[in-house]
């Protein structure tokens, strides 16, 4: 994986932060040769898209009070990870990005809106 170091990093601080996250995690590994951080943010937003259709608040709150931490702390290339490897796939679900904005906090919030609009899918 040719990724940068810094971006690795978050992977590993997400996790960290969420430990459900593991196990999407090493399946991602297992299914993909080379899976790039944006492969693997992507898995984890349909990671919380599941967890939210069958209920399990609490654990899609940890897992995105994790990303609040890694978008507030983050530099500019985590947080770019954080938009569009997360909040862009979690986007094209309306019902769940509207769940997930519940439980968000303000700077992956920002994040979220500021895709919306890139694509389109809310007003500026």
């Amino acid at each position: 994986m040719s990724a940068d170091i810094g971006l690795i990093d978050a992977i590993r601080s997400l996790v960290r932060g969420a430990p459900s996250l593991q196990r999407v995690h090493d399946q991602i590994v297992a299914d993909f040769e080379d899976p790039g951080p944006y492969v693997i943010f992507g898995g984890f937003a349909r990671h919380v898209a599941f967890l939210l259709r069958n209920g399990a608040t609490e654990e899609a709150r940890e897992v995105l009070g994790a990303m609040e931490k890694l978008a507030a702390e983050g530099d500019l290339k985590t947080q770019e990870l954080v938009q569009i490897g997360f909040w862009e796939n979690l986007g094209d679900d309306r019902e769940i990005l509207s769940e997930a904005r519940r439980l968000m906090g303000p700077a992956t919030e920002r994040l979220s809106h500021g895709v919306e609009r890139w694509h389109g899918r809310e007003e500026s």
